[in-house]
């Protein structure tokens, strides 16, 4: 039996504004996406692309349609449960950083991780993280 996609969408359906003003920008995405696979979503300033990866990793709700993320239906579930599949199965980098200036660039990776329950080598498994993105020398710096 073949494993269960990691994301599963079925007719996702949003929408913004209402009335003549009423902006459709997702309309019928179905897919799935298995594990180990590779996707990349492109298109037009304004096309969709933003608001779909916001529905896939639960900080947005879609009108109408499925979605699952490792089993989770996330319409379904509550605020609560997405957040924990955010902190510990989900990684966004938005466009703005949305760094704390105050914070070292160490300190900013690692927030997430101090949340989990499992905050085991916080420290470390944010060093790592930098040098996999050649960032290791911007540890202590400031962004």
């Amino acid at each position: 039996m073949a494993a269960s996609p990691v994301v599963r969408l079925r007719d996702i359906n949003k929408s913004y504004g209402s009335g003549a003003a009423k902006t459709h920008v997702l309309r019928n995405v179905s897919f799935d996406v298995e594990a180990g696979e590779f996707l990349a979503l492109v298109g037009q300033s304004g096309s969709g692309k933003s608001t779909l990866l916001n529905i896939i990793g639960g900080l947005d709700q879609p009108d109408t349609g499925e979605v699952e993320v490792l089993g989770i239906d996330t319409i379904k579930a509550g605020d609560g449960a997405r957040a924990k599949l955010r902190n510990q199965n989900i990684g966004f980098v938005f466009q703005a950083f949305n760094l704390m200036d105050h914070l070292t660039c160490l300190q900013n990776v690692t927030i997430p991780a101090s949340f989990a329950h499992d905050a085991k080598d916080v420290v470390g498994r944010g060093r790592e993280s930098l040098r996999r993105v050649g960032l290791s020398d911007f540890a202590k710096r400031f962004p």
